[in-house]
């Protein structure tokens, strides 16, 4: 039997009060974390200007194949976690749409400040609901998550399926491990369906449905009830998968023959890109001793992950006192009193670890693991409380190591911006006859958040991007474009940055179209990390050509 330590004595509060107490924090979160989002300013970078404003506007509209590749691979994925934002912030003050997105913030802490509370097992209750409200802000105060808050790039609520799967496993662990059919639906069967949520919803999040299927797998009991719990495990994956990213998978299918298109190409040979897999390799680790020290390498330095500096040693830790824990486990169980329940601490642990190799294999890309990041804490409180070591050492030692990793935190300095105005606000020159126009876009640069605000009759074609290239007359996507162009009747523009001028030239002049310089107009908008050193966005009539 886990015994429970006693940090304060025995706790007079009933465990109703503490329950309410605990329902009242989880919800008070979200406006906590609101306020949070809102004091560090509006974020509106990279991706958010490829493709985080554009995608749900294109399918609110309907859009898809009217536009070709406007944000390059990202013009095709699953928009819904952001169509929230899109809505918010085109029908209210833009700080509304920063609150929405530290809600999502919120709603993670009050997961992990669940775990925590049934992974330990004070038997103080107001110890123990103070600790677990200190674990949940510990996990998003990280350097990668707290420079999140607020932010479009959807790697928090991406991952909040993935936790609430952990919080749904814990907080019914005793019908988890009992296994009847009932539990198999109601407990274990919901927790592999919000775990499917998080990759349905955003592909980068399947790590943590492999990580957490072995994690089930893992819990004591027969082999036949080992499978039958990571079966219901499964399919309720499957089930979550089906629903939240089901449309969207069979909307590509119809489109592309491609589920997950333009991913994965290489297998499912869809006819409108040249054949490649389009996974971005650029982060992934190259052999093995690397991958084995990679935690090392990316909490030294933030950029072998990210494209942006921060710090953060919270996944280090983990990663070194993991295995240590596991060993330990195995050998001798801790003397004195438990301070964590073990077999929650290995389904903890289990899912942690499977879950890191698989994104270790699969991206190398830091945003990617901000769940396991927020997950840490919880992650070292549990491999701390399985060494074999005396409950006040242990309890020393998780101190030092959370306040430690605490004090190393840095979430860098990605520019932020104010509330004044609109979410987004772009100033679009005059257009002459935009029934029939066309706009071109060129090169790699992000510039899809402008379209919007365009005149909603108007294609826009990235003719030259990392999808598809300007001479491409052999896929069905670059064959469509030539052909648009070739036999368009009405103005032809083109879209693009100033830095980008030589390349931008050379694409149009492969579709039989020279830049009209005369007639360029700026593109402006409220947006605050300018691409090109301030200067704007360049709208310009194009003219053919003479052959």
């Amino acid at each position: 039997m886990t015994q429970a330590i006693p940090l304060i004595g025995p706790s007079t509060v009933s465990a109703r009060h503490i329950r309410t107490i605990g329902i009242l924090l989880a919800v008070l979160a979200l406006p906590v974390f609101a306020i949070v989002a809102i004091a560090a300013g509006k974020e509106a970078g990279w991706d958010f200007q490829n493709y985080h404003w554009y995608d749900p506007y294109a399918l609110l509209n309907g859009r898809l194949g009217f536009d070709i590749a406007v944000a390059h691979h990202a013009t095709y994925y699953n928009p819904f976690l952001d169509v929230p934002l899109f809505w918010l912030a085109t029908h209210f003050p833009a700080w509304v749409g920063g609150a929405w997105l530290g809600a999502e913030a919120g709603a993670a802490a009050a997961l992990l400040g669940g775990i925590a509370y049934r992974l330990l097992t004070f038997e103080d209750k107001k110890t123990r609901l103070a600790v677990s409200v200190l674990l949940a802000l510990a996990g998003m105060a990280g350097g990668g998550a707290l420079g999140e808050i607020g932010k479009t790039s959807d790697d928090i609520p991406a991952g909040i399926g993935a936790i609430a799967s952990i919080f749904v496993l814990v907080a019914g662990f005793s019908r988890v491990i009992r296994a009847n059919a009932r539990d198999l639906v109601w407990t274990v069967g919901l927790a592999g369906f919000l775990a499917g949520a998080s990759p349905g919803l955003k592909l980068t999040a399947l790590p943590y449905v492999v990580g957490l299927t072995l994690a089930v797998l893992s819990l004591p009991g027969s082999i036949p009830r080992r499978l039958m719990r990571a079966t219901a495990f499964g399919l309720g994956v499957l089930l979550g998968i089906a629903v939240f990213g089901g449309p969207w998978f069979w909307t590509m299918w119809r489109f592309s023959g491609n589920p997950v298109f333009p991913y994965f190409n290489d297998i499912f040979a869809s006819p409108l890109v040249p054949p490649g897999s389009y996974r971005d390799e650029t982060f992934l680790p190259k052999d093995g001793v690397t991958r084995l020290f990679f935690p090392l390498i990316f909490s030294a330095n933030s950029l072998t992950v990210a494209e942006w500096e921060f710090r953060d040693v919270h996944i280090l830790i983990a990663y070194v006192l993991t295995p240590i824990a596991a060993v330990a486990a195995l050998f001798k169980k801790p003397p004195g009193r438990a301070l964590v329940h073990p077999l929650m601490a290995r389904l903890i642990l289990v899912g942690a670890a499977g879950s890191y190799v698989v994104w270790l294999y699969l991206f190398g890309i830091y945003r990617y693991l901000i769940p396991l990041e927020m997950l840490s804490p919880v992650i070292i409180v549990a491999a701390t409380g399985l060494l074999p070591l005396r409950s006040g050492s242990r309890i020393v030692i998780m101190i030092l190591l959370l306040g430690g990793a605490q004090l190393m935190a840095w979430k860098g300095d990605e520019p932020r911006s104010g509330w004044n105005g609109p979410y987004v606000d772009v100033k679009v020159p005059p257009i002459a006859d935009p029934a029939h126009a066309i706009v071109l876009m060129t090169e790699t640069a992000p510039m899809a958040y402008v379209i919007p605000a365009f005149p909603p009759e108007i294609p826009f074609l990235r003719i030259q991007g990392w999808m598809i290239g300007s001479k491409d007359r052999e896929s069905v996507l670059g064959a469509e474009m030539h052909r648009r162009v070739e036999e368009h009747q009405g103005p032809i523009y083109g879209l693009y940055w100033p830095v980008e001028h030589e390349a931008t030239v050379g694409a149009f002049a492969d579709y039989g179209l020279a830049l009209d310089d005369s007639g360029c107009r700026p593109v402006e908008s409220n947006i605050q990390e300018p691409i090109d050193q301030g200067k704007p966005l360049l709208l310009c009539p194009l003219k053919r050509i003479s052959p």
